[in-house]
């Protein structure tokens, strides 16, 4: 009984001395001072078929202190490096740097029109495979060069990123996209998606440049086919349920002026049917608004008043509706409203022969868009006051 209890012992005291063997504290610890912080991230093309792919890296250091960023103390630094894919100019980054590369706080993606024309699918690889990469990370299309941007300083913002981000992507923007929808998108049968685009602008000769959001980029099977400006952008998320708010300013027959009206909220609804084996799309959109400003010679007391009102905005919002059907229908073959799933949905059974040829099907499909807008506030006063 003796040697029993020993021999319990024995192995106890050794498996709790492996216990601690195991538990050797942090052993692969990486100290921040160790790390360069990755906010922001830009892609160009190269000469020679080589890709440029700049970090934008923070300076935590220089972000304290109340004071304003100049250009010898700014709170960041960009990195460039150049390489065959974009794992390879990522490790000429790091060979410049004194700090491992750290991607977990990416916040923006920026890639170049030229990347964009030429196949994005295959430059997104090396984003979905590295496990520091994060899939939220917002993504945008630059006009021209990607990394200009990660140069220009913003008003309000001490780091060029962040200020890219929330001018795409802020609370008045409609905007909402990172690379897990983006590669959702590219993956659907379709293959089609859409990506937000931003441009540099310099309102005078004395100003600094300063970007601004410039519309959509439609891709077609990975390669950007076309854009489309903000009014028709905002058509597509209107058709994909996705616009948060919108303002639209119109004129009224007869009534010399114009008047401004803000969406609220908007219901769509679908209704997709079958005919001799092609399908059909009604759109019926409602959406709801409050006058922002009146500069006609309308009383908006008036009953009758708020129907024409209403009657213009419904016709302005089904122009541009179908304007950016069209442009999608037949200039771009793209179905980036999602009417492809809407299909799918409705008709399983027959969707496998649809998505065969889905182009064809998509460009030829008859598609009916009904709008009618409810006007539910008109401010604190009825008839414009210049008129009165």
């Amino acid at each position: 009984m003796r040697n029993a209890s020993r021999r319990r012992k024995a192995i106890l005291a050794v498996a709790l001395a492996s216990c601690a063997i195991l538990n050797t504290g942090c052993w692969n610890r990486v100290e921040i001072n160790d790390i360069g912080i990755s906010i922001a991230a830009a892609l160009d093309t190269a000469p020679n078929h080589r890709v440029r792919f700049s970090e934008q890296i923070a300076l935590p250091g220089r972000m304290s202190g109340g004071r304003g960023a100049s250009a010898e103390n700014k709170p960041y630094f960009t990195f460039s490096g150049v390489g065959l894919d974009l794992g390879d100019a990522m490790q000429n980054i790091q060979q410049h740097m004194s700090r491992e590369l750290f991607l977990a706080h990416r916040r923006i993606f920026l890639i170049s029109e030229d990347i964009a024309r030429e196949n994005l699918k295959k430059y997104l690889d090396e984003v979905s495979r590295n496990p520091q990469s994060r899939l939220r990370t917002s993504i945008a299309i630059t006009r021209g060069k990607a990394y200009p941007y990660l140069r220009t300083q913003f008003p309000f913002e001490t780091i060029p990123a962040e200020g890219l981000r929330k001018v795409l992507f802020g609370v008045s923007s409609n905007y909402r996209m990172d690379l897990k929808q983006l590669m959702i998108m590219l993956a659907s049968p379709t293959g089609d998606a859409y990506v937000p685009m931003i441009k540099m602008e310099t309102p005078s000769p004395h100003d600094k440049p300063n970007f601004t959001a410039n519309g959509i980029v439609v891709f077609h099977q990975g390669r950007m086919v076309g854009e489309l400006n903000d009014e028709l952008a905002n058509g597509v998320l209107w058709l994909r349920k996705q616009l948060k708010t919108d303002t639209l300013t119109t004129t009224i027959p007869k009534h010399p002026g114009k008047i401004s009206c803000e969406m609220m909220r908007s219901q769509t609804k679908y209704k997709v049917t079958m005919k001799n084996g092609h399908p059909a799309i009604d759109v019926n959109i409602t959406p709801e608004g409050t006058v922002w400003e009146n500069n006609t010679d309308l009383n908006l007391d008036d009953p009758n008043a708020i129907d024409l009102v209403e009657e213009m905005f419904s016709r302005q919002t089904k122009t541009v509706l179908e304007e950016a059907l069209h442009k999608l229908q037949h200039d771009y073959d793209a179905d980036i409203v999602d009417f492809g799933e809407r299909v799918h949905h409705a008709f399983p059974k027959q969707w496998p022969a649809l998505v065969k040829h889905w182009d064809q099907e998509f460009a030829n499909m008859p598609v009916t868009v009904q709008v009618d807008w409810k006007i539910r506030r008109v401010g604190m006063t009825g008839s414009s006051t210049v008129e009165r």
